[in-house]
């Protein structure tokens, strides 16, 4: 696995992608949270029946690191009595 903290398309892959595939990703991770794609570990596919007798693949998945992704609140605040900002 990856000891990268930078996003790397190449390397990565973001919450919205694995989405998009059909991922179950926690709503509390934003689409533009990510995780290196060598973190991503897949279980033995697994047979789901539903009650209708119909049978899906379920296939689990491991992160093995945190999603990551960057949040910036900030005021931009005025001058005051004229004086200029610098």
């Amino acid at each position: 696995m990856t000891d990268q903290y930078e996003y790397d398309p190449r390397t990565c892959v973001t919450a919205g992608e694995l989405r998009a595939a059909g991922l179950a990703i926690p709503d509390t991770i934003p689409d533009v949270g990510w995780v290196p794609r060598d973190s991503i570990m897949c279980g033995e596919p697994m047979p789901v029946y539903d009650e209708t007798g119909t049978v899906a693949v379920g296939l689990e998945v491991i992160f093995a690191v945190l999603f990551r992704w960057l949040k910036v609140d900030f005021t931009i605040e005025g001058a005051q009595n004229g004086d200029d900002v610098v």
